[in-house]
């Protein structure tokens, strides 16, 4: 099912949508989130020391490509074309 998954409950003047509490994760598994590419370029800072390049990407993703919101994958690979790319 969908992560907006609502049920109706019934009222004496109508009825009214109520989310439904998410099921708890098992242990040991992470979901696949999107994250900001702020979050991202703080994650990445913390094993790459090259921060220009850092800021490069940053400036890249967010006002080149547009991208306000990406999975950790997703932004990984957008970091190696960008750390690849020819000038």
């Amino acid at each position: 099912m969908s992560e907006l998954d609502f049920t109706t409950e019934t009222l004496e003047e109508g009825t009214m949508a109520t989310k439904k509490a998410p099921e708890p994760l098992p242990v040991g598994v992470t979901t696949d989130l999107k994250m900001k590419p702020e979050e991202f370029c703080s994650k990445i800072s913390a094993s790459d020391k090259r921060v220009e390049l850092i800021g490069g990407f940053y400036f890249w993703v967010t006002k080149v490509k547009g991208i306000q919101k990406a999975r950790e994958q997703e932004f990984a690979e957008l970091f190696e074309q960008f750390s690849t790319m020819k000038v």
